[in-house]
């Protein structure tokens, strides 16, 4: 019976740590400090309510990039760009709001067809 422990224990311990390795190696979730994202764009949605979303865009501005927010309601679009802006000083050029409808193939076109030609990869 205590060999039968001994036995899942290790089991279950080389498993936390395999996945601990995927997780930090082969998935590629290792922060490497890399601070200086000017150059590159950002499409981001569901960042015009707080959460992930919105603070997800506000790192990225924060580290240079240039953050394309994508929603159906230009209203909220806008301000939650407002608050990005305002709430850490951000300029206006790396912050911008495009309408996109996830739920029509025809907005979807039209969101690529608008993007600047250096932004499509």
């Amino acid at each position: 019976m205590a060999a039968r422990r001994v036995a899942r224990f290790a089991i279950g311990s080389a498993a936390v740590v395999a996945g601990a390795y995927f997780y930090t190696e082969v998935a590629g979730c290792n922060y490497l400090g890399v601070d200086d994202l000017k150059g590159q764009v950002f499409i981001l949605t569901g960042a015009t309510h707080p959460g992930i979303g919105k603070e997800t865009a506000r790192e990225l501005a924060k580290q240079g990039g240039t953050v394309i927010l994508a929603a159906k309601n230009m209203d909220r679009c806008h301000q939650a760009r407002r608050d990005l802006i305002y709430s850490n000083k951000y300029s206006t050029r790396e912050v911008e709001c495009r309408s996109l409808d996830l739920k029509s193939l025809r907005s979807v076109r039209k969101f690529v067809d608008d993007l600047p030609k250096g932004t499509r990869k």
